[in-house]
């Protein structure tokens, strides 16, 4: 799944380097409920520089049975409705935008009670020019978490307190700063001051919350430099290093 099978919508790579989260951060909040969580998870993920939609996101959330935790949890990249007969979509939903997330059938659910923070350290975004088109690396220096919803699916015919799955999807809106020259889409950046808020699921999203998130966006936006890399194949941390003579 890439940015030519979903020409409309943002290309669908992050880097997840469980390491360079927590480098030089540790007075940020959100960086050490990560690191709790990471802990309690009990199994040490694998770190991906080129990871699509369908794999395994982490995520950070707050359970509603148990709000006053935080909890990471891995999820399938593209939120599965609980009526799905299967789990997956036939259309994509690795990205919701943020200007009618509450208006679709998809997603609303979700906004309610189950939004999270989808943990990254970066992600790719291609520039068009002409034929040309030219992989940029957005971050990859530290947790970049990107405002986003969960959902849980089960199986059909599961026994009881089985077959439950995880999803989620990442909020997009209008490019700003810097990166309105590479791409007019950016996901929603989680600023660290509205996380407490954006993951608590005894707090209803509305459309102020929905306009505060997306204008604290900006202000991470505004702090990004996207770097020109090399093509985006396979996977390690070579895929982040600045292209030679250009950024």
């Amino acid at each position: 799944v890439g940015c030519r099978a979903y020409p409309v919508l943002m290309c669908g790579r992050v880097v997840v380097d469980y390491e360079g989260m927590a480098i030089g951060e540790a007075d940020r909040d959100i960086v050490r409920w990560v690191g709790e969580g990471l802990e309690a998870l009990g199994e040490s993920p694998a770190s991906s520089w080129n990871l699509a939609p369908t794999q395994q996101v982490p995520l950070l959330l707050r359970p509603r049975k148990a709000p006053e935790t935080h909890r990471v949890e891995l999820a399938r990249w593209g939120i599965v409705p609980p009526w799905e007969k299967e789990f997956g979509t036939k259309y994509p939903t690795f990205n919701a935008r943020i200007e009618s997330v509450a208006e679709k059938r998809t997603f609303a659910p979700s906004l309610v009670a189950r939004r999270c923070a989808v943990l990254t350290t970066g992600y790719y975004e291609w520039l068009t020019e002409g034929k040309v088109k030219t992989p940029h690396l957005i971050g990859g220096t530290g947790l970049l978490p990107l405002a986003g919803l969960y959902s849980w699916w089960r199986e059909p015919g599961a026994a009881e307190g089985e077959g439950w799955r995880l999803s989620a999807t990442v909020l997009t809106r209008e490019s700003t700063g810097p990166l309105a020259a590479i791409h007019d889409r950016m996901p929603v950046f989680l600023d660290d001051a509205l996380a407490a808020d954006w993951l608590d699921p005894e707090l209803r999203a509305d459309h102020v919350m929905l306009g505060a998130v997306s204008d604290g966006a900006e202000r991470v936006a505004a702090a990004l430099n996207p770097v020109a890399v090399g093509p985006i194949r396979g996977d390690g941390p070579e895929l982040i290093v600045p292209r030679s003579g250009g950024e």
